[in-house]
Formats: structure tokens, C-alpha cells, sequence
């Protein structure tokens, strides 16, 4: 089901989306409120197990609980994602710091192996002067 689950994912992020506003009786609590939504035909294409159909069979009104289940997984899957992400980038941050000391270490043998090239060619220098 997870595979099935992201091409679902992946399919509805196409679906067009509704905002609706209401107003209700001055007498209810609820006056005025705002909801939103997905359009149900749309969402069917998807998948038709995330919409109930009306008494023709056509997609009346969508399956919310169903859509929150499978961005809750869609959700998680990307959170395991993130944290791997973030453990690998620590592992590399780790090893470039060892890199950034070898190489460290590396210039450091360097320089003293040309320090004392330099001071034996000044001996031989010194030496063939002396002849």
C-alpha cells in the first residue's frame, strides 16, 4: 500500500481545491464560518476509494478521514527521510573534518621535508664552495 499510497499522493496534489464561505442564522453560534475542500470528481480520478458516491454511483463528497490517514504516512515517510538526511550529513561533516586535518598534517610533512631540502642544499652549496 505504500507505493499505492504515494502515486495516490502524487495524483491528488493535482486536484483543484474549494473555499467556501457560509452564514447560518444570527440565531446559531456558527453566523459565519469558512470551509474547504477538495473537488470530489477530481479527488475519484485519483482514487475512487477516497470519495462515497451518491445513489448513481457518482462521487458525491470526499473521504477526508482517508486523505488525513494517508498524508499522516506520506508525512512520515518524509520525516524518516529528513532524519537520514540529517545522519548522513553528520557522517560527512565528520569525514571532511578528518580530510581537513590529514591534509593538514600532509602540508605540515611537506614543509618540513622542503625545509630541510632547502637546508641540504645549503650545505652543498657551502660545501662546494669550500672546494
Amino acid at each position: 500500500m505504500g507505493g499505492e499510497c504515494s502515486r495516490h499522493t502524487r495524483k491528488a496534489r493535482g486536484c483543484r481545491s474549494l473555499f467556501a464561505r457560509q452564514t447560518g442564522s444570527k440565531s446559531s453560534r456558527l453566523a459565519y464560518y469558512e470551509n474547504f475542500g477538495l473537488v470530489a470528481e477530481e479527488v475519484a480520478k485519483v482514487s475512487s476509494d477516497l470519495v462515497t458516491p451518491d445513489r448513481e454511483g457518482k462521487p458525491e463528497t470526499v473521504r477526508y478521514e482517508a486523505i488525513n490517514a494517508m498524508l499522516l504516512n506520506e508525512f512520515l515517510k518524509e520525516h524518516r527521510k529528513v532524519q537520514e538526511q540529517g545522519e548522513t550529513i553528520a557522517e560527512l561533516k565528520n569525514d571532511i573534518a578528518h580530510l581537513i586535518a590529514t591534509v593538514k598534517n600532509q602540508a605540515a610533512q611537506i614543509q618540513t621535508m622542503n625545509d630541510q631540502l632547502e637546508s641540504t642544499k645549503a650545505v652543498v652549496r657551502i660545501a662546494a664552495n669550500n672546494q
